[in-house]
Formats: C-alpha cells, structure tokens, sequence
C-alpha cells in the first residue's frame, strides 16, 4: 500500500526515470518535465507529501517553482535537487523556504 505522494520535477526525461525506479516500491511517484504542470497539479485537491524540485530547467527555474508552491501550500515539504548548484543557489533555495536542497 502506498502512504506517501511524491511529485519529481525534472526536464531531464532519464532523471525522471531514476528517481521514480528508486522510489516507487514504497511511494506513489508523480514525474513531471515542466514546472508549470506540477504547479496545475498543486493547486487542485491533492495529498501530495513532497516536491522533488530541479533548479535548472528549460522552462521555468525551479527557485520560482519553489516560491509558487509555498504560496500555494506552505506545509508541502521541497527538496531542491541540482547537479550543478552553488553556495549561492542553496541560500537563496533555503530562503524561498526549502526544506532542503541536494546537489
């Protein structure tokens, strides 16, 4: 029985894939490539638990993603995920009020 929903936020297609492999044996796993659909998703009814959140993507950068979702539901937990990030990126993630950013 799945307990927990988890939305993945990437535009890296392969990404996706393996976030969802490691973690759908015990989560429900939402994958979406654009932020701006896991954004129509939040703001409908839902018992979504977190948001796995790339920083760099094609269509909107995910710190504006973040900052949108606390708008909409301040108690989702955000991880903010990047491959690529700097000081910088991570403090400026943990004052949008994520819960925590990986690299």
């Amino acid at each position: 029985m799945l307990y927990e929903k988890i939305i993945v936020v990437d535009d890296e297609p392969n990404i996706l894939t393996s976030i969802r492999l490691a973690l759908s044996r015990n989560f429900e796993v939402i994958c979406f490539e654009q932020g701006e659909d896991a954004l129509a998703l939040l703001r409908k009814p839902n018992s979504i638990n977190l948001v796995l959140l790339d920083v760099f993507m094609k269509d909107v950068d995910g710190i504006s993603i973040l900052r949108e979702i606390k708008k909409i539901n301040k108690d989702i937990l955000v991880i903010i995920m990047t491959a690529f990030g700097t000081k910088d990126q991570a403090i400026q993630a943990l004052r949008s009020n994520a819960d925590d950013f990986i690299e």
